[in-house]
């Protein structure tokens, strides 16, 4: 709070009545909205990353009187004027989508990607929620450019100097050169993961594939599976495809999106995540394909020398 534009222009942090009335928006968000998230240190309850969220609708809620503050009225005021100068649910032709009061991390982690992954975190959020957009107003350079790198889009901005010029309740200005911006989360696939929950009773339905080809396929995953037994606590979490688009490759999107296993298995109780892969790129040894060629002739894959078919798994 110490550091964002809004509270430093109007020296928050020393304002009792500011400080009160943030946390009180803060805690009702926080407990009644139950959207929020929050990056632990490893292996303790400490709080370095958090976004508080909530779920905004086209109607915005005017009431001043909840504000005891005259710098949180104007904060509010701004923001406020910045939406109706661009309506996002009007522009994206949505009734509502995830909303930011406050995005935060403790200076001694900055600079580790916290802030960005928390951001990239909403999409995980939204979905189960039926939400396919999230839009924020940053206030920050530090914040609209993390923004960016998250895959948001710009969508308005105004210099703090013009909002100043506007109205004296939106003189914000700490920076020379800095600006209030709207930003939407973009809603373009470059990779996308598969997953389902799959147990030890392994179901061998050949008669639902067509093809003998994907027969095949099933078969040799099937006989991995069951050799290799590696796979102490089931339920787990099973991948049935990996793909990342191949102008967006090397840049550790394949990495990103099964470190996310670990965010996705915690909420349905699953404390392992499995995978047979099959390509060098995807994996880094089990059973080479020349080795499963010789076991059954549906095995033979005809796949490039020294490539392993391999399960994969991670603890979440």
């Amino acid at each position: 709070m110490g550091e964002e534009t809004f509270c430093v222009a109007r020296n928050v942090t020393n304002d009792e009545k500011s400080i009160a009335d943030l946390t009180r928006i803060w805690r009702e968000l926080i407990y009644n909205e139950k959207m929020t998230i929050a990056c632990f240190k490893e292996g303790c309850d400490d709080i370095i990353g958090m976004n508080v969220l909530f779920i905004e609708t086209e109607k915005i809620d005017e009431n001043w009187d909840i504000f005891v503050s005259e710098n949180i009225r104007d904060m509010d005021a701004v923001c406020l004027y910045m939406l109706e100068q661009f309506n996002v649910c009007k522009h994206y032709q949505v009734d509502r989508h995830l909303a930011c009061y406050g995005l935060s991390v403790s200076p001694a982690y900055r600079n580790r990607g916290i802030a960005r992954k928390l951001l990239e975190t909403r999409k995980l959020l939204g979905k189960p929620y039926g939400l396919s957009l999230t839009s924020t107003l940053f206030s920050s350079p530090e914040a609209q450019k993390v923004a960016l790198a998250a895959g948001f889009e710009k969508n308005y901005e105004v210099p703090y100097e013009e909002l100043a010029k506007i109205d004296p309740r939106y003189d914000f200005r700490t920076k020379p050169n800095s600006k209030f911006g709207i930003y939407k989360g973009c809603g373009d696939i470059i990779g996308i993961h598969v997953l389902f929950i799959e147990r030890e009773k392994f179901d061998i339905d050949w008669d639902r594939l067509a093809s003998e080809s994907v027969r095949d396929m099933d078969l040799i995953c099937l006989y991995v599976s069951v050799s290799v037994r590696c796979l102490q606590t089931l339920p787990s979490r099973q991948l049935l495809r990996l793909s990342v688009n191949s102008a967006y490759r090397r840049r550790g999107i394949a990495k990103k999106l099964l470190e996310t296993r670990k965010l996705l298995g915690k909420p349905y109780g699953l404390s392992l995540t499995s995978t047979a892969f099959s390509s060098p790129e995807a994996q880094k040894v089990a059973l080479s394909y020349q080795e499963l060629a010789k076991i059954d002739p549906r095995f033979d894959f005809k796949i490039k020398a020294n490539a392993k078919l391999g399960i994969y798994s991670m603890r979440i």
